[in-house]
């Protein structure tokens, strides 16, 4: 059986490896990625109705500029669901999480 301490030396040593980290430095880390992939959850769910209303309106397949416009709507409604719905639902979360370690401390 490996183990994944064993796999980690190994995967160092082999050949390839270090473009894996020249990805991850440069094309992973770049701010305009980071960003899509921020938005990645509620752009998959916006662009998907906005594109088949945009079918139904049309009766077929929706021209060019209707289609870029349903994508750009869907990645402006994604950037406002991150900031209005999962961001805040997150500083929610953490400051209940704040609020329980603060009374802990207070108990103990």
């Amino acid at each position: 059986m490996i183990r994944g301490s064993t796999i980690t030396p190994l995967a160092h040593s082999m050949p390839g490896t270090g473009v894996v980290h020249h990805i991850n430095r440069t094309i992973l880390s770049n701010k305009i990625a980071v960003w899509f992939g921020l938005i990645s959850f509620p752009l998959y769910l916006w662009h998907w109705p906005l594109l088949s209303f945009a079918r139904i309106v049309e009766s077929e397949v929706p021209s060019r500029n209707i289609r870029i416009s349903a994508v750009v709507l869907s990645i402006v409604l994604a950037w406002l669901t991150f900031r209005l719905v999962e961001q805040l639902t997150m500083l929610a979360a953490m400051a209940k999480l704040r609020l329980l370690t603060d009374q802990s401390d207070l108990v103990s």
